[in-house]
């Protein structure tokens, strides 16, 4: 089973030193244009790196798109990777991360945030 493959049936549950070396592996495929790649990271890291988004914007649409903009940075940027640097889910993570949070920094989010805290509150 190529590593591709082993990816693209879901996310995955447990990151081992197979896993990681797999991730940084694909990491590397998507800095050469391997849209498989791209799609099996997607598949391997979505999950958590929304999770890491989702606690600190609290809005799961806001979230989602976020996550979107950050797999488009890593398309851009997964050249930058080095594994020598440190493990890829934390490169990864770093990267949805500060996304977030320019997110919560862009002029009209604190308004944004208050209007969708203050419908939760009315539930």
């Amino acid at each position: 089973m190529s590593r591709i493959a082993r990816y693209e049936g879901g996310a995955v549950a447990k990151l081992g030193a197979t896993a990681e070396a797999d991730l940084a592996w694909l990491i590397k495929a998507v800095a050469e244009g391997d849209r498989t790649a791209l799609r099996a990271l997607y598949a391997a890291t979505a999950p958590k790196l929304l999770g890491i988004i989702l606690r600190i914007l609290k809005d799961r649409s806001a979230a989602e798109d976020a996550l979107q903009e950050v797999f488009v940075r890593i398309w851009q940027r997964a050249g930058t990777y080095d594994p020598k640097n440190g493990p890829s889910l934390v490169w990864l993570g770093a990267i949805a991360r500060h996304r977030a949070i320019d997110r919560l920094r862009r002029p009209g989010a604190a308004v944004e945030n208050l209007a969708h805290n203050a419908s939760l509150a009315a539930w």
